[in-house]
């Protein structure tokens, strides 16, 4: 199996109280969602039974626009065309934009509409980071969180993706995106080109 599940679990119950849904939460800025971060999905959809995504708009890291070249709304319909495939009843209202990648913010805003995050999904070089928010979301947000690190090892990145669309290796791209992700190719490439157009100016 390529990939690896890292759990780093807070032993203490949560009384969620009635109403409360527990779910997997799927978080990251995704530029672009590939089959990477389906995979991931799939592995929190197959453990929690229902799944909810945090796409991240930061203002700082926004300003990258190699790293960072995508609109808000060209992810989020990558997204939802990319989930619908394995999981039919997605549907908008389970992707929230969050200003940052603090763990309290996802928490709050989805337990607004009756979720509770139990498990909180990510690739491994951010594992570390959420594993250290931890001890706030238990002690502040009574949240009992568990960050599921995975590493993967599939190949699909979101810079080889970048490079792939500057580069015009249209093959790279399409065999990397989550399938439903196809019609926006060509948006992917026109914002990728003008971001680096931007950036070298």
């Amino acid at each position: 199996m390529i990939w690896q599940a890292l759990s780093h679990v807070i032993s203490e119950s949560q009384d969620m109280g009635q109403g409360s849904k527990p779910t997997a939460l799927v978080i990251g800025r995704f530029h672009p969602f590939h089959k990477g971060h389906l995979n991931i999905s799939k592995l929190a959809l197959d453990r929690m039974g229902d799944l909810v995504v945090g796409l991240v708009d930061g203002v700082k890291t926004s300003l990258d626009k190699n790293r960072n070249p995508f609109p808000l709304e060209l992810r989020k319909n990558i997204i939802m065309a990319s989930l619908k495939s394995i999981y039919p009843e997605f549907s908008e209202d389970r992707i929230k934009i969050l200003p940052n990648a603090f763990i309290s913010t996802p928490i709050n805003a989805f337990r607004e509409d009756g979720y509770e995050i139990e498990q909180l999904w990510c690739g491994e070089d951010r594992g570390k980071t959420y594993q250290q928010m931890l001890p706030y979301a238990r002690e502040n947000l009574g949240a009992n969180v568990k960050v599921m690190s995975v590493a993967r090892k599939d190949g699909y990145e979101s810079t080889l993706i970048r490079d792939a669309l500057v580069n015009g290796d249209s093959e790279y791209v399409k065999q990397s995106l989550a399938a439903g992700a196809e019609p926006y190719i060509e948006e992917l490439e026109y914002f990728m080109k003008e971001g680096a157009k931007l950036n070298n100016g």
